[in-house]
C-alpha cells in the first residue's frame, strides 16, 4: 500500500508529463506552420521577382 505522499507525488508527477507533453505537440505545430509559411512566402518572393524581371527582357 502506497502512502499519500507517493500518490500524491505520482499525480503530480503524471500531470505534469501530460502538461509537457501538450507544450511540445503546440510548439511542433507552432514550428511547422512557421516554416511553412516561411516556404510560402519564399516562393511568392521568388514568383514576383520572376514577373518584375520578365517585364524587363520582353
Amino acid at each position: 500500500m502506497e502512502s499519500p505522499v507517493e500518490e500524491k507525488s505520482k499525480e503530480l508527477i503524471e500531470e505534469a508529463l501530460k502538461e509537457a507533453s501538450q507544450k511540445n505537440k503546440w510548439l511542433f505545430w507552432v514550428s511547422l506552420t512557421t516554416t511553412f509559411m516561411a516556404i510560402l512566402a519564399a516562393l511568392v518572393g521568388l514568383n514576383s521577382e520572376t514577373l518584375c524581371f520578365s517585364n524587363y527582357f520582353k
